[in-house]
C-alpha cells in the first residue's frame, strides 16, 4: 500500500467518525470560492487533526499549526486549529502544495511527549510528504497525528549567563540528507524550571542529531555548541532515535567557553587530489551532478561552485588535456547522473570532454567566448534549471571582478545558502562601467537583488552608477582587503538555521585552487567559507566567528597552501 493511498482511505473514516463524534454537520468544507476572470481563485485547505485513542478509533482531537508551501517552497500559507481539531488556511491559490502539521500547545502543558510533527502522507519527511493538489475547489484533508516523543535534561554552562540565550534543538535526519531543526526549547521562561531545565517535545518516531547551544545575540557567542553526547561537531554526535511515547530524560549537558579550534584538514598532494579529497568527504555515489572545470586557470570554476551547489554536486578539476588518476578514481566512486562540463574546448580539450562521457549516462559542456559569457551562460543554466527551487523573492545575482578570484571564492559560497535560483556573474573590473552583454544579461532575467562583491578597487563607482541605471537597488558588499570581504560576505548572507553553523570553512586568499572545489562543499553542508592567510587568521575574521559562534574550522588544502602554524588560529 503506498503512503498517499492509505492516508486517503483513513481521511474519509475519519471524517465520519469525528463529524458523529463531535456533533459536526456535513457541509463543513464549502465549495470553490468566486473570482472574476481577472482574479486568481482562492480555496481553503480545512479539515481535523486526529489522533487515536486506547481503543485504536480517531476521536482524540489535536490542536495543530498548519503550513502549506509550494513544492518549490517559494510560497506558504498557515492556518491554525484548536482544541476541537478543527483547521483552515484560507486564501490558497491553485496549485500543488506540501502541507506540514505542528502540535500547537500551550508550553504549561503536563504531557512530557506531545504530537510528531507530520507532513500529509502521514511522514515526518518533507521529502516524502505526499503532494496537495488544489485545483479550483476547497481541500478536504483530515491528519492523523501520531504520538511524538521527548527529551529533557539541565543545560548549564561552566560560568554565570544568561539563562534566555541557551537552547537546545532536535535536527531531524531526513533521508535525503538534509537536517531540519523540529523542536527547540530556549532554556527559560514557562517551558523550564529555574535551574536550567529544557523540555523537547513533540518528536518524531526518526533519527536526530541534539544540538546544544547559545543563541546568536549582539557582541557574538560567550560558549559553546555541544552535540549529544559531549561532541564538538554534528559528524562526531551520536543518532538519538527516541519512539513514539517515550520520553528520554537526564540528558544532562555543560557548555564551556566559546573556543574555536581547527577539528580537520582535507588536503592532498597536488589540487587535484585535493579536490577528490574534498569532494570525498560530502558527496555520495550516485550525486545528480558534477561540475567539472580547468583546474590551472580560476575563472570557469569560479562560477561553477553555485551552480554545483545548487544541483547538490561537487566541482571537480581537470587540466585541459587530461583527467588526473585522483580525477578518474572520484569519478568512479560518485557514479554521478551528469557531468556538466564548464569552458570551452581551450579550457577543457574534445579529447577529455569524451574521457569524462564515460563516468555518466548524460554530460553536457557550457561554454563561451571568454570567461565573462560563460560566467553569464551558467547563471541562465541556474535560473533555467527546473531542479533548483526559486528564491521567495526571485533571483540574486552578485557581480565579482573577474580579473581575480578572490571576492568570487567568497560570495559563490555565500550565495549559494540564499534561497533560490543565485548566481556569481564575473565583469571586467578594469571597465569603467556595465558593459554591453552584461546590461543586456540584466535586463533579460530582471533579477530580485543585484550585488557587487568587493571595494572600489575591484569593481569601480562607475560600474555601480551604470548598474544602478538599468536596474535600481544594487547593494556593494566590500571591505579594505580581500579578506575582509570575505568577512563582510559571510556576515550578509546569513548561514541558515538548522545547517552547520558551528562549523566554518578556510581556504587559502592567495592561490584558488582548494577553495574552487570547497565552495560547494561548504555549500552543500549550508555553512561558510572564508579566505585566509597562509599563517594567519584576520582579527575581523575572528570577530566574525564570535559573532556567528562557529567554533570547529576545517582547513581546505595542503601545508603548503595553509601552513601548520595556522592550525593554532593566530591572528594578524
Amino acid at each position: 500500500m503506498s503512503a498517499s493511498g492509505g492516508i486517503v482511505r483513513i481521511v474519509k473514516r475519519v471524517a465520519i467518525v469525528l463529524a458523529a463524534s463531535l456533533g459536526l454537520t456535513s457541509g463543513l468544507v464549502g465549495g470553490a470560492v468566486s473570482a472574476t476572470a481577472d482574479e486568481p481563485q482562492l480555496h481553503t485547505i480545512s479539515g481535523h487533526a486526529f489522533a487515536l485513542d486506547a481503543n485504536g478509533d480517531p476521536t482524540i482531537t489535536v490542536p495543530v499549526y498548519v503550513g502549506a508551501e509550494t513544492l518549490s517552497g517559494s510560497d506558504a500559507y498557515h492556518g491554525q486549529g484548536g482544541d476541537s481539531g478543527i483547521y483552515e488556511v484560507l486564501n490558497v491559490p491553485d496549485g500543488e502544495y506540501l502541507v506540514q502539521f505542528t502540535w500547537a500547545t500551550d508550553p504549561n502543558s503536563p504531557d512530557p511527549v506531545g504530537y510528531a510533527t507530520t507532513w500529509a502522507g502521514g511522514t515526518p519527511y518533507r521529502s516524502q510528504a505526499q503532494t496537495v493538489v488544489v485545483d479550483g475547489q476547497d481541500v478536504s484533508l483530515d491528519i492523523e497525528m501520531p504520538r511524538g516523543a521527548g527529551i529533557t535534561g539541565i543545560l548549564t554552562t561552566t560560568q554565570p549567563s544568561q539563562q534566555d540565550f541557551r537552547s537546545a534543538d532536535a535536527l531531524l535526519i531526513d533521508p535525503d540528507g538534509t537536517l531540519t531543526p523540529v523542536a527547540g526549547a530556549v532554556v527559560t521562561g514557562l517551558t523550564v524550571s529555574t535551574d536550567g531545565r529544557y523540555r523537547l517535545r513533540g518528536l518524531a518516531d526518526a533519527d536526530y542529531v541534539i544540538r546544544f547551544h547559545e543563541r546568536g545575540r549582539f557582541g557574538g557567542h560567550d560558549f559553546e555548541t555541544q552535540y549529544w553526547p559531549a561532541a564538538r561537531t554534528r559528524d562526531d554526535a551520536d543518532i538519538v532515535h527516541p519512539t513514539a511515547g517515550q520520553l528520554i530524560s537526564d540528558m544532562d549537558v555543560t557548555l564551556g567557553p566559546w573556543n574555536p579550534q581547527v577539528v580537520d584538514r582535507l588536503a592532498g598532494n597536488d589540487r587535484f587530489a585535493a579536490a577528490a579529497a574534498i569532494s570525498a568527504s560530502q558527496f555520495d555515489s550516485g550525486v545528480p551532478v558534477v561540475f567539472v572545470a580547468n583546474g590551472l586557470n580560476y575563472p570557469d570554476a569560479l562560477s561553477a561552485g553555485p551552480a554545483a551547489a545548487r544541483l547538490g554536486g561537487p566541482v571537480l578539476l581537470v587540466t585541459p588535456t587530461t583527467v588526473p588518476d585522483a580525477i578518474v578514481t572520484e569519478l568512479e566512486r560518485l557514479n554521478p547522473q551528469r557531468i556538466v562540463v564548464v569552458g570551452g574546448s581551450q579550457s577543457v580539450s574534445d579529447h577529455v570532454y569524451t574521457k569524462l562521457s564515460a563516468f555518466a549516462p548524460r554530460i553536457e559542456r557550457i561554454a563561451g567566448a571568454d570567461r565573462y559569457e560563460v560566467s553569464r551562460n551558467i547563471a541562465r543554466f541556474i535560473l533555467s534549471s527546473p531542479s533548483i527551487r526559486p528564491g521567495p523573492d526571485g533571483a540574486n545575482i552578485i557581480f565579482a571582478d573577474g580579473r581575480g578570484f578572490a571576492d568570487a571564492l567568497t560570495a559563490g559560497a555565500a550565495i549559494s545558502l540564499e534561497e533560490g535560483k543565485d548566481a556569481v556573474v564575473l565583469v571586467n573590473g578594469g571597465n569603467p562601467g556595465v558593459d554591453a552583454a552584461t546590461a543586456d544579461f540584466v535586463r533579460e532575467v530582471s533579477p530580485a537583488r543585484l550585488f557587487i562583491a568587493g571595494g572600489l578597487n575591484s569593481i569601480p563607482q562607475g560600474f555601480e552608477d551604470s548598474l544602478e541605471a538599468i536596474q535600481p537597488g544594487a547593494t556593494r558588499i566590500g571591505g579594505a582587503d580581500r579578506y575582509e570581504v570575505s568577512s563582510a560576505i559571510v556576515g550578509y548572507f546569513l548561514t541558515p538555521y538548522g545547517g552547520e553553523t558551528d562549523v566554518a570553512y578556510f581556504a587559502v586568499g592567495t592561490t584558488y585552487s582548494d577553495a574552487l572545489t570547497g565552495a560547494a562543499v561548504a555549500a552543500a553542508r549550508q555553512t561558510n567559507l572564508y579566505i585566509v592567510h597562509p599563517d594567519c587568521v584576520p582579527a575581523s575574521l575572528v570577530d566574525r566567528l564570535k559573532v556567528q559562534g562557529q567554533q570547529s574550522i576545517r582547513l581546505l588544502g595542503g601545508p603548503n597552501s595553509l601552513s601548520p602554524a595556522i592550525e593554532s588560529l593566530p591572528g594578524c
